[in-house]
């Protein structure tokens, strides 16, 4: 993503997996929404796994780029990666 762009950790991963034919799901009780290919039979990421892919991504970009959540700040809104970030360069030190 180019510095400046906003997204959102879910939408990103909604993006990804719907180009990769899977779909939405409501998984039930345990798991909450997921993306599957088979009615929810089998899934490949429910929505609780986003909070490891938010802190894989964040150390992935460690020292390159920063997920810029500041417009929030102080506010009580919501689970952070459905939130959307602004993509900011990192300060390099």
């Amino acid at each position: 993503m180019d510095i400046g762009s906003k997204a959102s950790i879910a939408r990103l991963v909604q993006l990804h997996y719907e180009l990769l034919g899977y779909e939405s799901r409501h998984l039930g009780i345990n798991h909450g929404y997921g993306w599957t290919k088979d009615s929810g039979k089998t899934y490949v990421i429910a929505s609780s796994d986003l909070f490891e892919v938010l802190d894989c991504i964040m150390k992935k970009l460690e020292g390159k780029r920063v997920l810029d959540f500041s417009e929030y700040e102080d506010m009580i809104v919501g689970l952070p990666f459905n939130l959307n970030f602004t993509i900011r360069e990192a300060e390099q030190k």
